[in-house]
């Protein structure tokens, strides 16, 4: 289990943390959706902090949409924390639902949750844990995420929100925990980097993953590649722009060789959710 540092949390941290743990004891038991992300691997570690490894069991989704990148940090997270984890691959789970999901409406999001979540209730019912929780943070409802509308209505419990917490309390804290994802970039599903209505496909979200394996294999952690069909447009955040161009013929080589034909940057940056513009 991860210890935490000797140092004292400032007291509003100290405050919902001491929140969470309450919403914890609260629940008895429970299934933690485990992404890999910092969310939920705070969450995860809280939950064995305060009910013992036990009585915590982590869930994570493979296939598909989810980066084996993401899929390697679930596996580690849980490992570090002493907690089972449970893989499952959406590829088996309803072929309708999927078909749904792989034609990228609007609300992509909100049919994936609910596929993904309605299935982890089914584990956490089969194992004997009473509750299933996901890492969502309070400033998620600030942005456009229809999936939270599936965990609302599936009753997912959203203990760190419920405590309050920010995406930079929970970085502080996970720091203080040392956990090692603490400043980990946050890593949506591939799904995101595709234009809605464009079918999603085992090939096209392969050949994204490959792309930005590389170039984070180059130095760039925070980045998105988008798919415009034959063209691959780059974001990462504003500083690193120079880095881009210096790098532009290696960039360049790299991203053609995963399929695509033409290569730009955007010059507005790195913008989470900048498909929903």
């Amino acid at each position: 289990m991860v210890k935490p540092e000797t140092g004292k949390l400032a007291d509003e941290l100290q405050q919902k943390l001491s929140r969470c743990h309450e919403i914890l004891r609260g629940l008895g038991g429970v299934l933690i959706g485990l992404s890999g992300g910092v969310d939920s691997t705070l969450l995860t570690a809280i939950a064995v902090e305060t009910l013992g490894a036990e009585k915590v069991l982590a869930a994570t989704a493979t296939g598909f949409v989810h980066a084996a990148s993401e899929v390697t940090a679930a596996k580690k997270a849980a490992e570090q924390l002493g907690v089972k984890l449970i893989e499952v691959d959406v590829s088996e789970l309803d072929a309708a639902e999927l078909a749904r999901i792989s034609g990228n409406p609007r609300d992509r999001c909100y049919w994936c949750k609910k596929l993904i979540f309605g299935h982890f209730l089914k584990l956490a019912e089969t194992h004997g844990y009473p509750v299933v929780a996901c890492g969502a943070n309070s400033d998620d409802y600030a942005q456009h995420r229809p999936g939270h509308k599936a965990v609302e209505e599936l009753q997912i419990s959203t203990p760190l929100a419920d405590a309050g917490f920010t995406k930079q309390n929970i970085r502080d804290i996970a720091r203080h925990m040392k956990l090692d994802v603490w400043n980990k970039p946050p890593q949506p599903c591939l799904a995101t980097r595709v234009p809605y209505d464009i079918k999603l496909t085992y090939d096209l979200l392969n050949k994204i993953e490959a792309a930005e394996s590389q170039l984070r294999q180059m130095g760039f952690s925070d980045i998105r590649l988008r798919d415009h069909g034959d063209l691959a447009k780059i974001e990462v955040p504003n500083d690193e722009i120079p880095q881009v161009i210096e790098k532009r013929d290696e960039i360049i080589k790299t991203v053609k060789s995963t399929g695509y034909k033409y290569v730009t940057l955007d010059l507005q940056g790195f913008r989470s959710g900048a498909m929903d513009e």
